[in-house]
């Protein structure tokens, strides 16, 4: 036996689904935010110097900044709309190991903003 809401129920669900069905690629009023983190490591040799530590953890931010200007083109070919990278968090640390080489992290975190092109 049919419930008496089922009707009016899939009527209205088909009603709000149409519209979304319609367009695979609705334009959005407002602007997509997208966030997203990387995480890079790197073994240190044996016997660095913080100096050494310090050298290693920038190159790996820069590895990181130019995946994130990456990370925003990429985004801009796959939306169709222009990025603009909006906040970058970056954290670096060193994990002395005892019976292993040091390792230095350095994890990113970017959020960009998506914005419909002008006309």
């Amino acid at each position: 036996m049919k419930s008496p809401w089922f009707g009016p129920f899939c009527a209205a669900l088909c009603a709000i689904a149409q519209p979304v069905l319609a367009d695979p690629n609705p334009v959005r009023a407002g602007p997509v935010r997208v966030e997203s983190s990387l995480s890079i490591q790197a073994s240190l040799a044996p016997g660095s110097t913080p100096e050494d530590q310090v050298r290693q953890s920038e190159a790996l931010k820069k590895a990181l900044f130019q995946a994130a200007a990456q990370e925003c083109a990429l985004l801009q070919e796959a939306f169709k709309q222009d990025c603009r990278l909006q906040s970058v968090r970056v954290m670096s640390n060193v994990q002395s190991r005892s019976s292993t080489a040091d390792l230095v992290n350095v994890t990113g975190t970017f959020s960009y903003e998506l914005l419909n092109r002008p006309n």
